[in-house]
């Protein structure tokens, strides 16, 4: 983290900011493995992601250029960022300590956050206040010191899923819906399509001969008989998924 103002006077009516980058996180594409525990019902989602968390993991041309100018009279911060294009979303927070006009000698903290930069414009440029301001009137911090700018980095989107029994199962499937291990779990989501396929795994306590898995697609109403495999000694049928759908297990009694 990069500090400013630690050797500056505090009297000083101009105060000039230097800050640096001090964090960057990156969320890029998300991937889910499912592991679905069926007798004592439970249902226990992991998540992986890609997440970089240091500057250095970054490539040069593709990291953002920041720029933080203040005013003639120090009371305003003019944040600039460019060459965004690599990044679905960008967000930052400004904090600093200040003089606390309630109590002498004593310090605060105050900030400002910035969700609204569009990383698909050429610049992002905005004015940030020091302090405060009403109807108009701005009054300004004084003693600035300690100011660090975090900046955090989106690759890709987030979504949200639910994971349920569906309590039945879908009709007008490729079996004898009397074979059908219950219950059925259903993972919905308006995520497209894994770019890459996640390991699906679901375990029994009863015992068969074979177990044959099917998939639901929510959207086109669509059943697709899995290439799956099942382990007899650990009672399990696994299988390679690439996307959010009802998983339906056909025992062979």
């Amino acid at each position: 983290m990069t500090r400013w103002g630690d050797h500056m006077d505090p009297a000083k009516r101009n105060i000039y900011l230097i800050a640096a980058v001090a964090f960057i996180a990156i969320v890029v594409a998300v991937y889910f493995l499912f592991i679905f525990q069926k007798g004592p019902k439970t249902v226990k989602p992991q998540e992986v992601s890609g997440e970089v968390k240091e500057l250095s993991e970054i490539d040069l041309n593709k990291r953002p250029f920041v720029t933080l100018t203040p005013t003639s009279d120090g009371a305003e911060i003019l944040i600039s960022i460019e060459n965004m294009s690599s990044f679905d979303r960008i967000e930052y927070e400004l904090t600093y300590l200040a003089d606390n006009p309630q109590i002498a000698g004593e310090k605060i903290q105050r900030g400002s956050t910035g969700t609204d930069v569009n990383t698909k414009e050429q610049k992002y440029k905005k004015s940030i206040l020091l302090g405060t301001a009403s109807k108009g009137t701005r009054s300004p911090d004084k003693g600035v010191t300690d100011g660090i700018l975090t900046m955090h980095l989106f690759k890709g989107e987030n979504y949200f899923v639910i994971i349920s029994d569906t309590v039945g199962a879908p009709a007008n499937g490729q079996f004898d819906i009397a074979n059908v291990v219950f219950p059925v779990y259903g993972s919905f989501s308006v995520a497209p399509q894994f770019t890459k396929s996640a390991d699906l795994l679901i375990k029994f306590t009863q015992d068969a001969k074979s177990f044959q898995l099917y998939s639901y697609n929510h959207t086109d109403s669509k059943w697709t008989k899995l290439d799956s495999s099942y382990d007899a000694n650990s009672k399990t049928v696994s299988a390679k998924v690439n996307s959010f759908a009802t998983f339906v297990v056909v025992s062979s009694k």
